[in-house]
């Protein structure tokens, strides 16, 4: 499913892998976590490629991994489908998620209203699944490393800034 390595730079030899991205939306895995960053509209084959990318850690890593998924700024929310359909997603994997971290961008007044969505969709979601909210990267590596073996918490951010900038500039 990789479309290709991308090095990391920090400590051991490791890569990430671009496993899809378009103009709106990259997907990745980082060691045992699968990143997702938002930049466009969510539609439904945007969603089917972050659900695909998930699967596709989840049966690389079967003892455990994560999701990291950034709504950057400018993105929109999903509609009530894609909602649902994303709250399946984390309860279909449940048993194999040890956290999943998301980081919101954008002002003060955007932030509450994305964290507001998250959260109903947190609630629909049968059992518990570690989870945070953050405003930055780096502050969700560092969630993550209490979880999961990521390495390096800066080389983690790294290669999620890697993942964001295959959709090219802003």
């Amino acid at each position: 499913m990789p479309d290709r390595g991308l090095a990391l730079d920090e400590g051991r030899p490791r890569t990430a892998s671009l496993l899809s991205h378009d103009d709106g939306l990259a997907v990745g895995e980082i060691e045992s976590v699968c990143v997702a960053v938002w930049r466009g509209a969510v539609t439904r084959g945007r969603f089917e490629a972050q659900r695909r990318g998930l699967e596709w850690v989840v049966g690389r890593h079967p003892e455990g991994v994560g999701f990291l998924c950034v709504v950057e700024r400018d993105s929109p929310l999903p509609d009530q489908d894609l909602r649902r359909a994303s709250a399946n997603m984390i309860a279909i994997h449940r048993p194999h998620l040890r956290y999943v971290a998301c980081v919101m961008e954008g002002d003060s007044m955007r932030v509450a209203v994305v964290r507001a969505v998250l959260t109903g969709m947190r609630l629909r979601v049968t059992g518990k699944v570690a989870s945070g909210f953050f405003a930055t990267v780096p502050e969700a590596a560092h969630h993550l490393a209490e979880h999961l073996p990521i390495g390096s918490e800066t080389s983690f951010a790294s290669a999620a800034e890697t993942v964001r900038a295959s959709l090219g500039s802003r």
